[in-house]
Parts: C-alpha cells; structure tokens; sequence
C-alpha cells in the first residue's frame, strides 16, 4: 500500500476516534464516517496482544488516576491526637492544602514508575515498528533498483 493511499483511512481513523461518542450516533454517521464509540478496553486488549502488559498497565494506572478510596482518604480524612481518623471536609485553609499535598503525592508516588515504565515500553514498541518500516521500504528502494538495472 503507497503511504499516499493510507492518508486518507489515516485521517477518517483520527476524525471517527476524536468525535466518537454512544449517543445520537446513527443521525451523525454518514458513509464516510462512522461515529460509533470503540469500548476502550476492546482496544486495550488488541494493544495487550501487541504489547503483554498493556491491559495490567492500564487497570494500574486507571485505578490511582480515577478518584477512588486511596485518594479519597487522603482528601476527606482528618488525623486527631487520640490516633482516630475522622472523615470529614477539612475545616481549614491549612489542613485542606495539607490533605491536597498528601493526596497528590501518594498517586504521584504510585503512578511515577508505571508511567515510566509504560512509556519506555511504548518507545520501544514505537522504535521496533519504525525499525521494520525502515527496513520494508530499504527491501523496497533494493527491489526497485534492481529491476531498473
């Protein structure tokens, strides 16, 4: 396939995925477009066949993004002296912040390395298929000077 050919699926591709959605799609789908929303972790699961570990990366990483009970306790919890822990709203600017700090520190903490870990491991895949692209169009370029001669 010539890369002048792929543009345009390229493009259609990247418009259908921005604009997807699950709501009123049969009235915005025209024969060009298809707006139908992809289930994420369908497409999740065909990374996971490409790259084992995705799925486990991405269930990793939505759990400490997505507000749940380890944020929540730094965020809505207040120490006292007698070492019992209140949940509450914080009742002043100080314990607020202080509760924000930690809250964020802790996911940032959690996250930090996966994320690493997963774009390092997104470079890498990244570089091994511009590596047979490369390699596809060297065999390409060969074949054709070797029919002009």
């Amino acid at each position: 396939m010539e890369i002048t050919s792929a543009i345009p699926d390229a493009v259609r591709l990247a418009h259908q995925r921005s604009l997807a959605q699950r709501f009123e799609v049969k009235e915005k789908n025209t024969d060009m477009y298809d707006y139908t929303a992809v289930n994420i972790l369908k497409q999740i699961d065909a990374l996971d066949k490409v790259f084992p570990g995705a799925r486990r990366d991405y269930e990793k990483l939505s759990e400490f993004v997505h507000p749940n009970a380890h944020g929540a306790v730094y965020y809505f919890t207040q120490s006292r002296d007698d070492n019992i822990v209140q949940f509450g709203t914080p009742t002043d600017e100080r314990t607020r912040t202080i509760g924000l700090f930690l809250a964020g520190a802790s996911l940032f903490s959690l996250i930090n390395s996966d994320l690493w870990l997963f774009k390092s491991s997104m470079l890498g895949l990244l570089g091994d298929a511009l590596q047979r692209r490369i390699d596809d169009y060297e065999a390409g370029r060969k074949t054709q000077e070797q029919n002009n001669e």
